[in-house]
């Protein structure tokens, strides 16, 4: 009876070490900074970028009339927009990643300015980066 309780519990300690690694999805919500355009105008690009598995709700960013929205987004997308003085330059979104990235970004280009800036929301199993 002994030769058979030996291969059992070998049987038994090979099992539970099995790896069912998961992943529960990270609610990400991410912002660039913001800021004023000081200058006469400037075109602004914004940018919404995502990689591996994740959800979108939403992606906003500020035009010449204010808060722009955009709800479930599918990126990536990119608008470029042309501010005047004193509107806001700023970017975000709001989603899930299980495993993947988000990123949002904002480049304003004047004649001697250039403003960017960006926030990524990310999770990987292992220590290798999705986006850049």
């Amino acid at each position: 009876m002994s030769r058979h309780i030996a291969p059992l519990g070998l049987l038994l300690i090979l099992l539970s070490c099995a790896d069912e690694t998961a992943l529960n999805p990270l609610e990400c919500r991410i912002q660039t900074f913001a800021r004023k355009n000081t200058r006469e105008s400037v075109a602004v690009t914004y940018e919404l970028r995502a990689s591996g598995e994740y959800q979108l709700n939403r992606w906003y960013y500020y035009g010449p009339q204010g808060r722009v929205s955009v709800e479930n987004p599918q990126p990536p997308l990119i608008v470029t927009v042309t501010l005047g003085p004193n509107d806001s330059i700023y970017a975000g979104a709001r989603g899930r990643v299980t495993e993947g990235s988000l990123r949002v970004s904002y480049r304003a280009v004047a004649a001697d300015t250039l403003f960017e800036a960006s926030d990524l929301c990310t999770q990987n199993l292992n220590a290798t980066p999705i986006l850049p």
